[in-house]
């Protein structure tokens, strides 16, 4: 049996055993880093793959109970990794999780909320190849204080006709920024193909919504979703509009929009 490891956030461990290398390999790919999993310390949750012989099927079982079945090995990990960012969103006391990609940037952090598919991992990746440090290309975790916390698994980028390549930040020269910074400006996007950056200021109350209709878990934690979203809203600069070319778009948040006066 390959070792399990462990996903450690606001003193909650989620831990992920499978009976093979690859089955982990592929789970480290989708997550933040992980550790190995310590025998003296208990896991708050647990989820154990396990594939059938001779089968495409995949069990995933979680702390114990009758395991539900995944089509694929494919299919199997994206599923443990959707549940265990829901497991963090519904139980890390005092976070939220949004939606959004996030990058760090003297000092503060630029929030990108949307959905997935609308371009938020491109968006970082060429935010990290300006000079931003990475945060998250998916899913923030924030604080009631209004920081980002990172969730910083390796960049899932699509390629037209393939799949998702996944990317680690230092491949971009960027690197991951140490412990929580605190959210600077807030950027809501739609991608337009040859169109400009076009942006317009926000209203707190706009940017509030927004940002709970990307709520991981708005419908079973409204209230701290309702208080992160206020907390971010209430000192950040916000914005919305359309972009085009993810380069392009990249250096004129860094230079122009966000740069200090």
């Amino acid at each position: 049996m390959t070792p399990p490891f462990d996903v450690r956030l606001a003193g909650l461990t989620a831990r992920v055993i499978a009976p093979d290398d690859g089955l982990l390999a592929a789970l480290a790919e989708r997550l933040p880093p992980a550790a190995p999993a310590k025998a003296s310390r208990r896991a708050d949750v647990t989820w154990t793959l396990e594939p059938a012989p001779g089968s495409s099927l995949v069990g995933i079982r979680r702390d114990g109970r009758a395991p539900g079945r995944a089509r694929s090995r494919e299919e199997a990990v994206e599923r443990v990794a959707f549940q265990l960012a829901l497991f963090f969103a519904r139980r890390a006391e005092g976070l939220a999780f949004f939606h959004a990609g996030a990058v760090s940037w003297r000092g503060g952090a630029i929030l990108l909320p949307g959905r997935s598919m609308s371009g938020k991992s491109t968006l970082v990746a060429a935010l990290l190849s300006a000079g931003a440090r990475y945060l998250s290309d998916e899913l923030a975790p924030v604080d009631a204080a209004g920081r980002v916390h990172a969730w910083a698994r390796p960049l899932s980028l699509r390629a037209p006709g393939r799949g998702a390549d996944r990317l680690a930040p230092a491949a971009l020269g960027a690197s991951t920024a140490k412990g929580p910074v605190r959210v600077a400006a807030v950027v809501f996007l739609r991608h337009r193909p040859a169109d400009v950056l076009r942006i317009e200021r926000l209203s707190r109350g706009e940017a509030a919504l927004g940002l709970l209709d990307n709520a991981l878990a708005a419908r079973s934690r409204p209230e701290t979703s309702l208080c992160v979203a206020r907390a971010v809203t209430e000192r950040a600069a916000l914005f919305r509009g359309t972009r085009g070319e993810a380069g392009e778009t990249a250096r004129a948040l860094l230079e122009g929009v966000l740069a200090p006066p």
